[in-house]
């Protein structure tokens, strides 16, 4: 009989605030309702994750030099203007990451969406911070935070045995932050038979506390410390 497994990123944990990482220091951002930075959220909830940037230089950037990396990291979101109305793509991110190039382990991923949980479960597993991109009905695009799977411990010949993932675990700087979990929101990727979990051009869902979206997951970035 198959086994409901989970696993999440082994620096996150919980606490009556929210999911904190190694230093006890709270992950969770929450965007602005009027504004399209979800991308800089995200990415800047992955490098509290991991340990990057500590949650006081993430809160007052503002007051950093210039000439170091917040400082540049913070002049950079800048440029993309106040309520960063048009959004932000991966070619963003990346540029906005090279403020923390000699830091930082990356990894980038693309394709099915299969492939892309194969190459999310990996990174979750290895504890990476993970942000991926997803794409819903009317061109509108997302970014959240990966912090885990859920799927079915299957039996294999040999005594081998293997994961389907059903669920990507997540923290959407779109929602309030968890107080009894380590995420927020949930996409629902495959079934239990491994199959996609609707037709067409969405295969997937987002479950954010409300009725679940359609949504086709368009890329990942996953982040490490050198």
């Amino acid at each position: 009989m198959p086994l409901n497994v989970m696993n999440v990123m082994p620096q996150l944990s919980l606490s009556p605030t929210g999911p904190v990482n190694e230093a006890g220091e709270a992950v969770h951002f929450r965007q602005g309702d009027l504004d399209g930075a979800c991308g800089p959220y995200s990415l800047m909830m992955a490098l509290v994750a991991n340990g990057t940037v500590a949650r006081y230089e993430a809160s007052y950037m503002g007051l950093q030099d210039g000439r170091t990396r917040l400082g540049k990291f913070h002049n950079r979101l800048v440029e993309f203007g106040g309520l960063i109305n048009s959004g932000t793509n991966e070619y963003d991110l990346d540029w906005l990451l090279e403020c923390f190039r000699n830091q930082l382990s990356l990894k980038k991923f693309s394709g099915t969406t299969r492939s892309l949980v194969t190459d999310l479960v990996a990174a979750v597993s290895a504890g990476y911070s993970t942000i991926i991109g997803v794409d819903w009905p009317g061109g509108e695009g997302h970014w959240l935070l990966v912090v885990g799977y859920q799927g079915q411990l299957i039996d294999g010949p040999e005594a081998r045995s293997k994961t389907n993932v059903t669920h990507l675990l997540c923290l959407d700087p779109m929602l309030e932050a968890p107080r009894v979990s380590l995420w927020n929101a949930v996409l629902e990727v495959q079934t239990a038979e491994g199959t996609v979990v609707n037709a067409g051009p969405f295969p997937s869902n987002h479950w954010g506390g409300m009725e679940p979206t359609k949504c086709k997951i368009t890329n990942g970035l996953a982040i490490g410390k050198r």
